[in-house]
C-alpha cells in the first residue's frame, strides 16, 4: 500500500467519523426538541424506535450534506466557493425540511401533529444546517489561505534554489580566473582600461551576490548589470564584439525580470559563437511589446564550450513558478530569446 493510498484512507475514515457524529448530534437535537414541542402526542419518546428514527434522520441529513458537497465539486480550487456553498446550504435546507414530514408522522403515529410542531422543528433544522455550512465555509477558507501561503513559500524556495545554481554557474572559478588574467594583462598595457574593467567586474559580483535574495529585479537593474558584463567582454574583444541597447524607458522601473536573466543570455551568445576577424558577433538588447529580447547573429560554433542548458532551463523554471508566461526562443539566421516582462 502506497503512502498516498494510506493517507486517502485516513482522510476518508475521518470524514465518515465527522459525518456520523454530526448526523447523530443533529438527530438528538431534533428528537429532544420534538419531544418538548408536544409531549402529549409522543409517548415513550425515549423508546428505541423513536431514537432510531431521529438518528436515521440526522444521518440522512449529514450524508446528503456530503453528497451535495461532492456533486457540486466544492473545493478550494472553486473560484465561486461562497456561491457554491450557498446553493449547497439551500438544497440541504429544503431536503431536510421535507424529511421532517415523514419523520413527524412516524413520531406522532396516527395522532397527527399541528403546524406549530412542524415550524419549530423546521427552525431547528435551519439553525443546524446554517451552523454546519458556516463551519464548513470557515474550514475551507482557512485551508485555502494556508495552502496559498505554503505554495508561496515553496515557490520562493524553488526560486532561491534555481538562482543559487545560476549564481554558482556565473561566478565559477573559470570566470574569475579569466577575469583576473584579463586585468593582469591590462595593468601592463592600459591602466585606465584596467581600472574600468575592475569597476565593472566589481559591479557584476556585487549584483550577482545580491541576486541570491530570491527577489525579482527591475529591468533597469538587470540592464545595468548586462551592460557592465558587456563592457568586460568588449574590453576582451574590442574589434570582434558589438552590442546595442534600445529599451523603452517606460519599462525600466515598472517591469521586472528574474535575477541574472540578461547576463545569462549574453553569456550564451558569447559561448556559442566564435569571435575573430571573420566572425564578428553582434548582440542586440531591446524591448518589444511586453518582452525584452536578447538577439545575436550566429557565427561559427566553437569546438568546445560549457553547456548553456542549465542557465536557460533555470530561466524557464523561474518563469513557470512566478507567472503563466513562457520564454520564447527563436533560432534561424539569428538566435533570439524573448523574456516576458513581469509587472
Amino acid at each position: 500500500m502506497t503512502l498516498d493510498n494510506t493517507n486517502n484512507r485516513k482522510v476518508l475514515t475521518i470524514t465518515h467519523a465527522i459525518l456520523i457524529a454530526y448526523g447523530l448530534l443533529t438527530g438528538f437535537i431534533i428528537h429532544y426538541y420534538t419531544i418538548n414541542g408536544d409531549s402529549d402526542l409522543i409517548t415513550d419518546s425515549f423508546a428505541f424506535p423513536y431514537i432510531m428514527y431521529s438518528g436515521v434522520l440526522g444521518l440522512v441529513i449529514a450524508y446528503f450534506f456530503y453528497a451535495i458537497f461532492r456533486v457540486l465539486n466544492i473545493t478550494i480550487k472553486n473560484d465561486r466557493l461562497f456561491w457554491s456553498l450557498m446553493v449547497q446550504w439551500l438544497l440541504i435546507l429544503v431536503f431536510s425540511v421535507l424529511l421532517l414530514l415523514p419523520y413527524l408522522k412516524l413520531m406522532t403515529r396516527s395522532q397527527g401533529y399541528d403546524n406549530g410542531l412542524f415550524i419549530k422543528c423546521a427552525i431547528i433544522v435551519f439553525v443546524i444546517v446554517t451552523v454546519g455550512s458556516f463551519i464548513q465555509f470557515s474550514l475551507l477558507s482557512f485551508y485555502q489561505l494556508l495552502k496559498t501561503r505554503l505554495k508561496n513559500v515553496s515557490t520562493e524556495r524553488k526560486m532561491v534554489d534555481l538562482q543559487l545554481k545560476t549564481l554558482k554557474q556565473q561566478l565559477g572559478p573559470h570566470f574569475l580566473f579569466n577575469a583576473l588574467n584579463s586585468v593582469s594583462g591590462l595593468m601592463l598595457k592600459n591602466s585606465k582600461k584596467a581600472d574600468f574593467f575592475l569597476r565593472n567586474l566589481s559591479k557584476i559580483y556585487h549584483n550577482n551576490f545580491n541576486a541570491y535574495d530570491g527577489q525579482l529585479r527591475t529591468l533597469k537593474e538587470e540592464l545595468d548589470l548586462a551592460i557592465a558584463y558587456l563592457n568586460l567582454l568588449k574590453i576582451k574583444h574590442p574589434e570582434f564584439l558589438y552590442f546595442s541597447s534600445t529599451v523603452d524607458d517606460a519599462y525600466l522601473n515598472d517591469c521586472k525580470l528574474p535575477p541574472l536573466a540578461l547576463q545569462i543570455l549574453i553569456e550564451n551568445a558569447v559561448k556559442h559563437n566564435i569571435m575573430d576577424d571573420e566572425n564578428i558577433l553582434t548582440i542586440e538588447l531591446f524591448s518589444e511589446g511586453k518582452y525584452v529580447i536578447v538577439k545575436n547573429n550566429i557565427t561559427q560554433s566553437p569546438k568546445e564550450f560549457d553547456t548553456f542548458k542549465l542557465g536557460l532551463s533555470n530561466l524557464k523554471h523561474q518563469y513557470k513558478l512566478i507567472s503563466n508566461q513562457q520564454v520564447i526562443i527563436d533560432k534561424g539566421r539569428h538566435f533570439s530569446v524573448k523574456l516576458p516582462l513581469i509587472k
